[in-house]
């Protein structure tokens, strides 16, 4: 004989059901790892002009940054105008899907106008590598995605 519900429980059933999916959902999704790009996100885009301002300048650099990958290192060269002028500032391998794969190192160029990074925590897949400087009281930016296998 089947079993035989009435209109009142079957309304309590499916409003349990529906709470029950709610509350699975939301634990779900607290468990999640929200990471933002930066953790001074909004301080950063207050700076923001300062970045495009620093793209500028590289702009104007008759010679341009070249970047090559090669294993788990990476090597930049850098034209005669800025290693000559003993700039400073940072490179940073930015990879969006993870921040604990973020790898920020100061900048050293060496006598030949390159610095190699090489790191074991590089992973495979897509970096972009940023490199910030300050030549001649001036800032320098610029950024190209590399691919590491």
């Amino acid at each position: 004989m089947p079993l035989k519900l009435n209109w009142g429980l079957k309304i309590t059933l499916l409003y349990s059901g529906f709470v029950a999916l709610i509350l699975t959902l939301v634990f779900l999704c607290m468990g999640q790892d929200v990471e933002l790009v930066s953790k001074n996100y909004y301080l950063d885009e207050i700076k923001f002009q300062e970045r495009i301002d620093a793209r500028t300048n590289y702009n104007l650099l008759t010679e341009k940054i070249s970047v090559n990958t090669s294993g788990k290192s990476i090597t930049i060269h850098f034209p005669n105008e800025v290693s000559n002028a003993k700039a400073s500032g940072e490179i940073l391998l930015y990879r969006a899907s993870d921040v604990k794969a973020d790898i920020k190192t100061p900048l050293a160029i060496d006598a030949s106008g390159n610095q190699t990074i090489t790191n074991e925590k590089i992973l495979k897949g897509n970096y972009t590598v940023q490199v910030s400087f300050k030549m001649n009281n001036k800032d320098f930016y610029t950024e190209e995605t590399v691919w590491f296998n």
